[in-house]
């Protein structure tokens, strides 16, 4: 079992073009720590079960595509370290909010790579499938 905490972001609304919500579905990656939300997530009527249903298909698809951007020797790293994610991710996901809580208890290097975080995201969440996986810059 791990433990992480996910929390609003402080200041998110001074970012342009940045259009995370942190209250609403989203997965990352463990190893890398990007972010992803479906597009149809963010929609005023996303809570239908249809849309809900679409939403955890797209993340499931993104989980399946990006892992493959990883090698095995890092999944088998990840997997016998025994923790959530790595401190590369713990130092990405914590300027989104995203802090896990059990990893920074058991590891120095997870909690210093949360505290040594950006206090704000520094590029925005991955959100569309289409023709390989787009990043938007937030400046």
């Amino acid at each position: 079992m791990h433990l992480f905490l996910s929390h609003s972001i402080i200041g998110a609304s001074t970012l342009v073009n940045f259009d995370f919500y942190p209250d609403r579905d989203h997965t990352f990656c463990r190893i890398c720590g990007t972010i992803f939300q479906a597009e149809i997530t963010k929609a005023d009527d996303y809570d239908t079960p249809g849309n809900v249903l679409f939403a955890y298909g797209e993340r499931r698809e993104w989980s399946h595509k990006h892992s493959l951007t990883h090698t095995a020797t890092q999944h088998r790293q990840l997997a016998e370290s025994g923790h959530f994610i790595t401190p590369e991710a713990a130092h990405r996901l914590a300027a989104y909010g995203i802090a896990p809580i059990g990893d920074m208890v058991f590891s120095d290097e997870h909690a210093k790579a949360c505290l040594e975080s950006s206090s704000l995201p520094t590029d925005n969440v991955e959100s569309t499938l289409k023709g390989g996986i787009r990043v938007h810059a937030v400046r």
